[in-house]
């Protein structure tokens, strides 16, 4: 296999004619549910967690092409992110010489059709690129990794497995991801990425914005009782001042 090259490696390349880079297939962006809700969480939540960094952007389901003028030098990775860069375009490709730079965290859904590719064929792809982390998941009902969560890191050219451990919760694993200073928290039907320093799970841009409405609602109905407490002092304190004031018609200090 030719190692991939970097646009700083190889310079600008002259092509004889113009080469096409299809920017989709026919497959479907996860082949069940088992696939589907894990990845769509993932997108959400790190594309929330890296919103206000406009220097680290998060890609899915997306044509990366790692050599220039050669169409068949392809991965589709499940999820990436890649720091150091921008926001400012949209992308419907990623080409590695254009962008100048390579992903450094990828993570691949496994499927019982697909996960000899992600096993055997884009690891070493990926250590050659020289992705950082390489993690998989495994959400299958069959069970095809033990246990479902793995990574892996590179180190001296070479990719080193991350520590993964049991949590105090049966079969939950967690792992340290240096790349998002986020852990990767996984069951075999349940994926989460968690937040060491606030001690709590990430949401989903459509989790955040429920829960920023669930905030808005409590705010509205605590200003409502606040208010509605003024309210009944102030009639309170109305009735007093009027039964004072009859008391005094009468000849009758009120008590203090």
């Amino acid at each position: 296999m030719t190692t991939p090259r970097l646009k700083s490696e190889v310079g600008q390349v002259e092509q004889a004619e113009p080469v096409f880079y299809p920017i989709e297939d026919d497959e479907p962006l996860a082949e069940s549910e088992y696939q589907l809700f894990p990845l769509v969480y993932a997108y959400g939540a790190l594309t929330a967690w890296f919103s206000d960094d406009p220097t680290t952007w998060v890609g899915s389901d997306m044509f990366l092409y790692y050599e220039e003028g050669d169409p068949s030098k392809v991965v589709a990775p499940d999820l990436f992110v890649v720091t150091q860069t921008h926001k400012e375009e949209r992308r419907n490709i990623f080409q590695t010489w254009v962008e100048g730079r390579i992903p450094d965290f990828i993570l691949e859904v496994l499927s019982e059709s697909n996960y000899r590719d992600d096993l055997e064929t884009k690891f070493p792809i990926y250590r050659q690129l020289g992705v950082k982390e390489y993690w998989m998941y495994d959400p299958t009902p069959t069970g095809i990794l033990t246990p479902p969560l793995q990574g892996h890191r590179l180190v001296g050219g070479e990719y080193q497995p991350i520590p993964v451990e049991e949590t105090a919760q049966p079969d939950r694993y967690r792992g340290s991801s240096e790349v998002l200073r986020l852990e990767l928290h996984a069951e075999r039907d349940w994926f989460r990425f968690f937040d060491p320093v606030e001690g709590s799970y990430r949401r989903d841009i459509q989790e955040s914005e429920q829960a920023l409405a669930a905030e808005r609602e409590a705010l509205a109905t605590e200003r409502e009782a606040r208010l509605a407490d003024q309210q009944a002092l102030a009639t309170e304190r109305a009735a007093r001042s009027e039964l004072e004031r009859v008391l005094r018609e009468h000849g009758i200090e009120p008590p203090v």
